[in-house]
C-alpha cells in the first residue's frame, strides 16, 4: 500500500512548512513546540518569520517546493488566515502545489467544503478526542475530494495503542501516519513525569516498538507510514537543505554533501584590509566580507598584523543561515 503524497512529497525534502499560528485549544503534554512559537500568534514559513505574503512566496521559491503542509499550534483556530494563504499558494503556483493540513479539530460540513473550495489536497487529524466524534467532518472531507488520514505522535502509554486501534475500525482514512515520539526542551519536564524515558535526549523509548506492534496488526487494513526522528533530521531535512542550497548558494559558497554552505567570514576593521583584498572576489555584507572558504585560508597571512578575524563558517541556507562548525583561522595553507 501506497503512503500518502504529502509524505512522499516530505521525504524528498520538497514541502514548505508553513506554520500559521501557535494558538491551540489543547493542552497536550507531549507538545514539543518552542516558547517563542507556543501559545503565541505568530506565522513562519519554515525558520523564517512572516510578515509578508512575499516572505511566504519566496520561501517556496528558494527550496523548489512542490508543496506545503500548513501547521500549528492549531490551523482552523485561524481559518481565515489557513484558507487565504491555501488560496494564495495554489494561485501563485498552481493545482499540482500539494498542500495537506494537520488539525486536532471536528470539522462540519461547512469548514469541509471551504477547504475544498479553496483548494486544499490533504488533511491529516490528530485524533485527541474518541474517533467516533471525527467520522461525520471525515465523510464530508471525503465527498469534497480531500484526502483524508490520521497522524498520531506515538506516545508508549496504553491508551495510544487502544486509541489507534479506535482510529483504524471507526474512521473511513486513507492512511495512517505513526510518528516517533520526540522529546524537546519545553516537553521534556512533562515528559518525565508521565514517566516516559529517552536514551538519546530525543526518541522516547518504547515508542518505535509500539510502532511495529501497530504496523503488524493493522498493515493488511490500511497504508501505514511511520516516520522516524533520524529520518526527519538525517535524510528529510538534509534534502530540503540541499534544495536550497542549490538555489541560494553564491558564486564563492561551496555545498557539503548534508546541504550547509562553507564560506570563509573576515570581521573587524574590514577597512584595513579591502586594498589587501583587492581583485579578488569577495562580498561585503553588514559590516563582515564573505569569500571563498579555500581561498581565505591562501591569502590570511596577509593580514595577519590587522585587527580582524579570520574563520570559515558552515551555515543552513535558511533564513536564520544557523552556523553549525567555525574554524578560526590561525595561520595559512603553503604551496
Amino acid at each position: 500500500m501506497r503512503s500518502a503524497k504529502g509524505c512522499r512529497l516530505c521525504a524528498k525534502g520538497a514541502k514548505m512548512v508553513l506554520f500559521v499560528t501557535g494558538l491551540c485549544d489543547r493542552d497536550c503534554f507531549y507538545c514539543p513546540l518552542s516558547e517563542k512559537r507556543s501559545k503565541k500568534d505568530v506565522i513562519y514559513a519554515n525558520e523564517r518569520p512572516v510578515y509578508s505574503d512575499k516572505d511566504v512566496l519566496d520561501e517556496v521559491i528558494k527550496m523548489s517546493a512542490l508543496g506545503t503542509g500548513i501547521t500549528g499550534g492549531e490551523p482552523l483556530i485561524v481559518l481565515d488566515r489557513t484558507l487565504y494563504y491555501i488560496r494564495l499558494l495554489k494561485r501563485e503556483f498552481g493545482e499540482r502545489h500539494h498542500i495537506h493540513l494537520y488539525t486536532t479539530r471536528v470539522i462540519d460540513k461547512k469548514i469541509a467544503d471551504g477547504l475544498s473550495s479553496g483548494g486544499l489536497d490533504e488533511i491529516r487529524f490528530h485524533v485527541s478526542d474518541k474517533p467516533i466524534k471525527y467520522k461525520d467532518g471525515i465523510s464530508y472531507l471525503k465527498n469534497a475530494g480531500i484526502s483524508v488520514g490520521v497522524e498520531m505522535p506515538l506516545v508508549p502509554l496504553p491508551y495510544m495503542e487502544q486509541r489507534i486501534g479506535e482510529v483504524i475500525e471507526c474512521l473511513d482514512i486513507d492512511f495512517l501516519n505513526l510518528n516517533e515520539l520526540e522529546f524537546s526542551e519545553t516537553n521534556y519536564e512533562q515528559m518525565q513525569k508521565m514517566q516516559i524515558e529517552t536514551d538519546n535526549g530525543i526518541s522516547a523509548k518504547k515508542s518505535t516498538e509500539l510502532a511495529y506492534r501497530i504496523m503488524d496488526k493493522y498493515k493488511r487494513k490500511i497504508p501505514i507510514n511511520f516516520c522516524t526522528a533520524a529520518f526527519k533530521d538525517g535524510i528529510q531535512l538534509r534534502r530540503r537543505l540541499i534544495r536550497t542550497a542549490k538555489n541560494t548558494a553564491k558564486s564563492y559558497e561551496s555545498i557539503t554533501e548534508d546541504g550547509t554552505i562553507v564560506r570563509g567570514v573576515i570581521e573587524g576593521d574590514i577597512k584595513d584590509i579591502e586594498n589587501t583584498l583587492e581583485g579578488l572576489p569577495f562580498e561585503e555584507v553588514d559590516g563582515k566580507i564573505y569569500m571563498n572558504a579555500y581561498l581565505l585560508k591562501r591569502v590570511a597571512s596577509l593580514f595577519a598584523d590587522k585587527n580582524v578575524t579570520a574563520y570559515i563558517s558552515e551555515v543552513y541556507p535558511t533564513w536564520d543561515a544557523l552556523e553549525v562548525e567555525r574554524e578560526y583561522i590561525t595561520g595559512y595553507i603553503e604551496e
